[in-house]
């Protein structure tokens, strides 16, 4: 018999009868604001007040999204404002950096590019153009990051631009769902688009991923009707619920694993992996099997903190009326390669499906189907993969250089391509049939050699870029005693 820790909640037809009154509405947006409270969230309130108003006025439901976002920008939403101060510093720019000057020109000119672009991508979609507008705008931005330090203007001006790199950089994987959109047989009006650019229900989380995904997907999952809204917010409350319960085991492992003086708990004291990277590239090296427990610690560190905030994000989303999947499911638990990469971080490998995969994948090597598989795994998990983090760090390069910073990713550009091959070899064993076993031992081994894989590739993921692609291979080679 199977035990659940939080019950179905939108499978009780009286609570889901109950939350399409007046009243259970009020009473669904109460306990929602009440958990994000005591998850630590110090915007519940807010929050809470967009919600009502997307619950009460569903008509009204994209407006609110759009001024809830455009509110969430001006006082929520992550942007790196420290590194963008620290460029001004770097380039010598006198006098104090005036923050509201700066950024709201860089915003300004940021959307009037991305609708200039937006409204040239229609016009040639109209007139039938056959051209690839995902590729060429991110071709475009790449180009941006190779040139802004190479601008004859002033060092005032040079820094102004590199601030609108990075406000660009942050919306860059947002619109090219929109310029996806535009290929559709119904696009959605730009307006109602503009309101899932950083949405306000993912405005604090540091990540350029679209959560869940574009217009074209949020048309198909939003809730139509009260029945629908009322499973909806039950299953975010659900979702929230596991949030906090994976929250306060995170926190717990952490304590346990690496030691927090404030909490009064036995700690196993163990090195983080990029500290054990380091104590090994200095002559340092710890031994075979602390090594071996920071790399798996640091694995399933990762995963827990992903889905911690993975949950919240799509909570939030299911709470203002998106039925969205969750971004991490039961990853211990695939069995293939592949399967893992569908499971671990779902809507960042369907950013790299959409914007890499499928354009490869119908456009190329059609009469030769593993070739076109692979080319389109390389394209996603490689190449995608590859330009996202580089994109990412445009910090980095504003420090570095474009050269010198493309070149300290050496380390991820291996991660990146081994990725691509596991994947590859583990979709072509799915299409050929590879049969799966049933057997007690084969449910174990396959996760197990999964898990393996990602773990000890996971050497060569996000790593110190002070540190060569020697030391991270020197280390791999000490987990086996080299």
């Amino acid at each position: 018999m199977s035990v659940k820790i939080i019950p179905p909640l939108e499978r009780y037809e009286f609570l889901v009868a109950a939350a399409q009154t007046v009243w259970g509405k009020a009473a669904l947006l109460a306990v929602f604001s009440a958990l994000l409270w005591v998850g630590g969230k110090s915007w519940w309130m807010e929050f809470g007040v967009i919600a009502a108003f997307t619950t009460y006025s569903p008509t009204w439901r994209r407006a609110v999204i759009l001024l809830g976002t455009v509110y969430w920008l001006v006082n929520y939403t992550w942007f790196d404002r420290e590194a963008a101060a620290d460029i001004f510093i770097q380039l010598d720019v006198q006098g104090a950096l005036d923050w509201w000057r700066v950024w709201t020109g860089a915003f300004g000119a940021a959307f009037i590019y991305l609708g200039a672009f937006y409204l040239l991508a229609w016009r040639l979609q109209e007139r039938r153009i056959v051209w690839h507008p995902v590729a060429a705008f991110v071709g475009v931005y790449g180009a941006m990051l190779a040139s802004v330090e190479l601008l004859p203007v002033s060092a005032a001006w040079q820094a102004s631009a590199w601030v609108f790199v990075i406000v660009v950089g942050q919306y860059v994987w947002f619109f090219c769902y929109s310029l996806i959109d535009l290929q559709t047989a119904r696009p959605t009006a730009l307006w109602r688009q503009a309101g899932f650019w950083l949405p306000f229900w993912q405005g604090t989380v540091n990540t350029a991923t679209p959560l869940p995904k574009g217009a074209a997907y949020l048309n198909r999952i939003e809730a139509q009707d009260d029945r629908s809204l009322a499973v909806t917010q039950l299953k975010a409350i659900k979702l929230l619920l596991w949030a906090l319960l994976l929250s306060g085991v995170y926190w717990l492992y952490k304590a346990v694993v690496y030691g927090d003086p404030a909490i009064g708990v036995v700690s196993l004291e163990i090195p983080t992996l990029r500290q054990a990277i380091a104590a090994s590239a200095a002559g340092r090296p710890e031994s075979w099997y602390v090594n071996w427990t920071a790399l798996l610690a640091n694995f399933f560190r990762d995963i827990l903190q992903l889905a911690v905030w993975g949950h919240m994000v799509i909570a939030c989303a299911r709470f203002v009326g998106f039925a969205a999947l969750r971004n991490t499911y039961r990853p211990l638990a695939s069995r293939t390669i592949a399967e893992f990469w569908n499971r671990y971080y779902y809507y960042f490998k369907e950013l790299l499906a959409e914007c890499f995969f499928y354009p490869v994948y119908l456009r190329f090597f059609k009469k030769n189907p593993k070739l076109r598989v692979f080319a389109a795994v390389f394209a996603a998990a490689g190449v995608g993969n590859f330009l996202y983090h580089f994109f990412r760090d445009v910090e980095y390069i504003a420090d570095h250089g474009f050269w010198p910073a493309l070149y300290d990713f050496r380390v991820y550009l291996f991660y990146v391509t081994v990725l691509s091959v596991g994947i590859a070899v583990s979709m072509l064993r799915s299409l050929s049939g590879a049969a799966r076993s049933s057997s007690t031992s084969a449910r174990w081994r396959g996760p197990l050699t999964v898990l393996s894989f990602y773990a000890v590739l996971s050497i060569f993921d996000d790593p110190d870029r002070s540190l060569s692609f020697t030391d991270h291979v020197i280390f791999a080679g000490r987990l086996v005693g080299l």
